[in-house]
């Protein structure tokens, strides 16, 4: 059996609590805007943190801004292109090690198909794409971030389920996506 097996998405036995990580970079947590006046406060407070103006600078580094997701941070770590641990933010420094859990995540791939490049050197070697080497097309370790979430429209399937079996419904996605990555059985 091999780490990236699909049998490796079948939980195991409870764990008694979560082993803490330590993450490589710290984890920081995304600010709310809602109004392009919050927008400027952030961009004040960017610019304080960095002792410097971003705005007009023409060295300025490229950021984005995207709608903000409630649910649970999470950091993912693939080793030569296979996934082998999966965290919490936490504190941003340290966290908690929920890889069993994320490992039943069927949007959580086990192992990274090889990119394109990779394909064309492992081509031009004389290797199938079938036996390449994944340190070689992800050069050694990769690291993800992103969000543990519900769908509004999946959160009202589960709960009209609760409702059908008599009970109590959810009070809100966010608890019950980050419940279910937290949970030790």
């Amino acid at each position: 059996m091999t780490p990236d097996s699909p049998t490796q998405r079948v939980g195991g036995a409870p764990l008694a609590r979560f082993a803490k990580v330590r993450h490589v970079e710290r984890m920081t947590s995304f600010n709310d805007a809602f109004s392009e006046e919050d927008m400027r406060a952030w961009l004040e407070r960017l610019e304080g943190f960095l002792g410097r103006p971003v705005r007009r600078a023409k060295d300025a580094p490229p950021f984005y801004c995207e709608l903000k997701i409630d649910g649970l941070a999470i950091e993912l770590e693939y080793e030569r292109g296979v996934f082998v641990r999966g965290s919490t933010r936490g504190d941003g420094l340290v966290g908690e090690d929920v890889t069993l859990n994320l490992r039943t995540v069927e949007a959580i791939p086990l192992a990274l198909a090889p990119r394109p490049e990779a394909e064309r050197q492992l081509a031009e070697l004389g290797l199938r794409p079938d036996g390449y080497d994944l340190g070689a097309a992800y050069g050694g370790r990769f690291v993800v971030r992103g969000e543990v979430f519900l769908t509004r429209r999946e959160f009202a399937r589960i709960n009209r389920d609760l409702e059908r079996r008599g009970a109590k419904p959810y009070a809100n996605p966010r608890n019950v996506a980050a419940g279910s990555i937290r949970r030790l059985d």
